[in-house]
């Protein structure tokens, strides 16, 4: 569902909003030691980045998890890496809740903290996200559950 917020017109003076995706990009409810990746995701000719919301609701050891990034090449069909983003076990420990955004957009200052992150690059038409989970200490079992939504931005 769209934004209430008018970012530009198009060619046919239509109004172009930021979009937000009703489905998550990844839904990860599992164990210690996996890796999950997203189907392609498909942007508009007139988005050039988004933000993701990572919601982790449920963290039962220390966990490292990596987000990487992958544009899809339009002749081949291969991915190619476009970057990494991660949450390691400084923050996410047993018990932890909590939500982590990730900002890719052109010109945005590219920073990194253990709460946000940014990246200073425009998203490719189709890309996909993988996610790697390792569990670096666990007591009685590694669990972890989160989900992953996007807004597009023009």
């Amino acid at each position: 569902m769209a934004r209430g917020m008018v970012t530009l017109q198009d060619v046919n003076d239509a109004f172009v909003q930021a979009q937000d995706m009703g489905a998550a990009v990844l839904t990860v409810v599992g164990t210690a030691t996996q890796t999950v990746t997203s189907t392609d995701q498909v942007m508009s000719g007139l988005h050039k980045g988004a933000m993701f919301y990572v919601n982790i609701t449920t963290c039962s050891a220390t966990m490292t998890v990596a987000w990487t990034f992958n544009a899809k090449d339009p002749i081949s069909g291969s991915y190619f890496p476009l970057f990494r983003a991660s949450v390691d076990g400084t923050i996410l420990v047993s018990g932890y809740t909590g939500k982590v955004p990730i900002y890719v957009y052109p010109g945005i200052v590219t920073s990194v903290s253990v709460t946000s992150m940014a990246y200073n690059l425009p998203l490719p038409r189709t890309f996909q996200v993988v996610a790697s989970i390792t569990a670096t200490a666990n007591s009685g079992g590694a669990n972890i559950a989160f989900t992953m939504g996007q807004t597009r931005l023009v």
